[in-house]
């Protein structure tokens, strides 16, 4: 479900140092603003920032040769560019033999974000870093990938606090290979909350695909303005819409696909899946500072659109920056469809297994653990009272 990560504050002059150094990918002229800037950069704060925001080979993809960087700043960051490029194509391969096994059993999937964004979008497997192979799978066929991944060597990574029950309360399962060091999420469907779980219309995702191939393999991935729609909201909804690398996605996509986009889909689209929001709040941004165009009249039909009070509901619950694990808890449980289902998610919530109490809290001795549920259930309440970071 839905999760908070805290992070700490970022020097706002150097996320805009960034960002132009993002945008010289999509518009050269932006150099020269950049190489004026150099001059009383810090270079070291840029490393960390741009290295926290997962961007090092895109700087080093639009800044070299451009005499911009410094020399042994630029060769760490080719170390780094190559090293991507050996991941991601290590990558690329783990992908191509869980495909073929797929293939085999006639499993349709959806390649989505990292790998789909460095061939189908950059057209760069070096560019565009990979942490993981995100794949979406209809829900129905979700038992029978873990068993196909299973005798491949993923197994499931962390402490999940129910696997018996993800598939009625999750929207995704990390695995892991530790003989290839390769993650895999296994989706079925596009976001974490309940309610878009039960609301979202997946069917036209899955109709707005197209095939992109590079390195020998052939990938199903989102045409443009399902891309778009899933990127924005992802962003905002999962990332709180304050990523680098998140917002440079968006960007590249709507430079490369301008002449392509319809737009009127787009906006029909997330009129009808509750989804104005994510997009009101991050495309004025990609037109006004990432040097991309977007025509103003659809940027204009985006921010007077009427929302319904669902979604204005909707989205003010999940991108809560006071949430706390008890208020998720109600959160999560008030969308939920059905007694029954609202029952199972109590019961999971109140009294998840022996071993993951274990393991969630260090019990080191069996017969304490009776004594932390307890525990659990007061932090939960004590949560409903406080604020969050």
């Amino acid at each position: 479900m839905t999760t908070i990560q805290d992070k700490q504050p970022e020097d706002p002059q150097l996320r805009d140092f960034l960002r132009l150094c993002l945008a010289a990918g999509r518009d050269p002229d932006v150099l020269v603003t950049i190489k004026s800037l150099s001059r009383q950069t810090d270079w070291q704060s840029i490393w960390e920032l741009a290295d926290n925001q997962f961007i090092l080979p895109l700087i080093y993809r639009n800044l070299h040769g451009s005499d911009i960087l410094p020399s042994e700043l630029e060769k760490s960051l080719r170390d780094i560019y190559l090293n991507t490029a050996k991941r991601n194509l290590a990558q690329l391969q783990s992908l191509k033999k869980l495909l073929v096994q797929f293939d085999e059993e006639k499993i349709e999937c959806v390649t989505l974000k990292g790998i789909s964004l460095a061939i189908g979008v950059y057209g760069n497997i070096a560019s565009r870093p990979c942490r993981d192979i995100d794949l979406l799978f209809h829900h129905q066929d979700i038992p029978k990938i873990l068993a196909i991944t299973q005798l491949m060597g993923y197994q499931i990574y962390g402490n999940p606090i129910s696997p018996e029950n993800i598939l009625q309360f999750e929207n995704e399962i990390l695995l892991y290979n530790p003989d290839e060091q390769v993650f895999l999420e296994v989706h079925w469907s596009l976001f974490d909350s309940p309610y878009y779980q039960r609301t979202l219309d997946l069917t036209w995702f899955w109709e707005h695909c197209a095939p992109v191939s590079t390195a020998n393999i052939t990938i199903l991935s989102f045409c443009p303005e399902a891309n778009l729609i899933y990127l924005c909201a992802h962003l905002v909804l999962h990332h709180r819409g304050n990523e680098l690398l998140w917002m440079n996605d968006i960007s590249e996509l709507i430079y490369r696909f301008q002449d392509q986009i319809d737009w009127n889909t787009v906006i029909d689209k997330v009129s009808e899946f509750h989804l104005i929001l994510p997009l009101r709040q991050i495309l004025p941004q990609i037109a006004s500072e990432w040097n991309t165009h977007i025509p103003e009249n659809v940027l204009q039909v985006i921010r007077d659109y009427p929302l319904t009070n669902e979604e204005t509901h909707v989205f003010k619950s999940l991108t809560n920056d006071c949430l706390t694990p008890g208020k998720l808890f109600w959160i999560d449980f008030k969308y939920l469809n059905g007694f029954g289902k609202k029952i199972n998610f109590v019961i999971q919530m109140l009294f998840p297994s022996a071993d993951y109490m274990k393991k969630r809290y260090g019990i080191t001795k069996t017969i304490l653990t009776p004594f932390y549920y307890i525990y659990r259930w007061w932090l939960g309440i004590a949560s409903l009272f406080t604020q969050g970071r």
